[in-house]
């Protein structure tokens, strides 16, 4: 593991101090060596920061190095935050955004199963506690949009400890989907989430970020560090496994394997690599998350947005690029559709027959689970009718196996949808082997 390292500047500019031809970094974690920052670690460890030009050292965070603080007082030259870098630069501090890493914020509210508390409106009269004591953006705005105003909830500080929820200190507790819920599960205690996401509220958090002075003097050389940082990602979300053992070893050998594996899962649906541009920063979200500040009355206005979103010096910025990808496959079909009207009286007889299979496909499409592909309720039904009327014709008997899968709310709750979707596909399959082949 590097050693900490502390930069000398002169002039607001890094000086070398001996560290050959790498130009020295220092990147300000949010939070204690763990998996949510694996895309930095690979990036450090595979070399993809010293190929763009860096000797990067990781600074874990904690309650006296804030990252923020950090970035504008110069001790650090890139750091990763959440919500309160974009609060930050409304309030007039020069940050920008460099990559927004998480798509969906990790933070929720959970509390005890025993409890009964499960929404916010149960949490009416309740004791929570919470990182800032109630000031988190994300869920002041989920009780905002629930209606419920604040002053009726008995907030406290964070102790950040999720056994004071056990022991009954509080009745909710501010918690990550990548870390609390491993500690509740490997004790027994069955537990809720209030996630800010079913309330209307998607914050993008993890949000690299630098000064604005900096992106603007030196773009080429924060597109470099955003590259490598990046890559280091693609890397991490692929070899998960590889790099649980490079944390625990080289970072944080306090985490067990296993909660770092649990952390791993976390993240991936937190990040959605299979959906989303690794690092994508999506400029309606950060536009509605300003918003929120704006009718939570933090801000008084959004004055200070425009600039807020890094753009590289070499590539067009992303929607930019979507609106050209988005014209050229309109083209592409304007096209082929060119094409097919100046074939059309060739192939006329050829397009009675596809017209036929085709409606046979859509046959089987409205009988047919888009997910799964196994028979959904319509199909399922004729498939029934078909056979009891085989049955009778011909005093024959079949049989009819129900199938369920246990506690399958709990894979959606704990690793998001998309996992639960991939269980569905992947039971499907086995189904749907014939065991005679």
């Amino acid at each position: 593991m590097s050693v900490l390292f502390y930069p000398t500047f002169a002039a607001g500019r890094i000086v070398d101090t001996g560290s050959g031809s790498l130009e020295p970094i220092r990147l300000q974690l949010g939070w204690h060596h763990q998996f949510q920052f694996a895309g930095y670690y690979a990036a450090k460890e595979q070399g993809f920061y010293q190929d763009a030009g860096f000797d990067v050292t990781l600074v874990a965070g904690s309650p006296s190095l804030k990252p923020l603080a950090e970035v504008l007082t110069g001790r650090a030259q890139f750091a990763v935050g959440n919500s309160e870098v974009l609060f930050s630069r409304l309030e007039g501090k020069p940050v920008v955004v460099v990559a927004s890493i998480f798509q969906r914020s990790p933070s929720v509210l959970v509390s005890l199963a025993s409890s009964g508390i499960d929404s916010l409106n149960d949490l009416v009269g309740k004791r929570v506690m919470t990182i800032g004591g109630g000031r988190a953006a994300n869920l002041r705005a989920m009780f905002l949009r629930g209606g419920i105003d604040t002053k009726q909830v008995k907030f406290s500080d964070s102790s950040y400890q999720i056994q004071d929820l056990i022991d009954g200190k509080t009745d909710a507790f501010h918690a990550y989907l990548t870390n609390e819920p491993y500690y509740l599960e490997e004790k027994g205690v069955g537990y809720n989430i209030i996630d800010p996401e079913d309330y209307g509220i998607s914050f993008s958090t993890d949000l690299l970020f630098t000064l604005a002075g900096t992106a603007a003097k030196s773009p080429e050389r924060v597109e470099r560090f955003r590259e490598a940082t990046l890559r280091g990602w693609e890397y991490a979300l692929a070899n998960s496994e590889e790099i649980v053992r490079v944390i625990h070893q080289l970072y944080n050998e306090k985490k067990s394997l296993n909660h770092l594996r649990f952390e791993a899962l976390s993240v991936r649906s937190l990040i959605m690599p299979d959906l989303i541009e690794i690092g994508y920063i999506n400029p309606t979200r950060m536009q509605n998350m300003a918003n929120t500040f704006l009718d939570l009355g933090l801000v008084n206005n959004l004055d200070n947005f425009d600039g807020f979103i890094f753009v590289g010096s070499k590539k067009l910025p992303e929607n930019v690029r979507f609106l050209i990808a988005v014209g050229v496959a309109v083209f592409v079909v304007l096209l082929l559709v060119a094409m097919v009207l100046a074939l059309f009286n060739r192939r006329l007889q050829k397009e009675i027959g596809e017209r036929k299979l085709a409606q046979e496909l859509l046959g089987e499409l409205v009988d047919t689970d888009p997910l799964t592909k196994l028979l959904n309720r319509r199909g399922f039904s004729k498939r029934y009718t078909e056979e009891l009327m085989r049955a009778q014709r011909y005093s024959d008997v079949f049989s009819i196996i129900l199938i369920d899968l246990d506690l399958f709310k709990k894979i959606n709750d704990q690793y998001g949808h998309e996992a639960g979707d991939r269980v569905l596909v992947a039971v499907a399959g086995i189904l749907r082997v014939d065991p005679r082949e």
